[in-house]
């Protein structure tokens, strides 16, 4: 669900732990998670900002 012109998203911990990498490629593009216990929010995930050096990969993970 958007808020101010940015994607949000809920995942349960459940989730989290089976689609990780998926998550993380999400919050590279900018996506803004919010970790679910039985449905009830515990706790928001905030991506950082890309650093001057830093590779973005915008939203796909870098090779290993």
């Amino acid at each position: 669900m958007p808020c101010c012109g940015v994607d949000t998203m809920d995942v349960a911990v459940r989730q989290l732990r089976s689609q990780m990498a998926s998550v993380v490629a999400a919050m590279q593009a900018g996506t803004q998670v919010t970790l679910t216990v039985h449905g009830h929010p515990v706790a928001d995930i905030v991506s950082q900002p890309c650093q001057k050096g830093a590779p973005c990969s915008g939203g796909r993970l870098p090779e290993p």
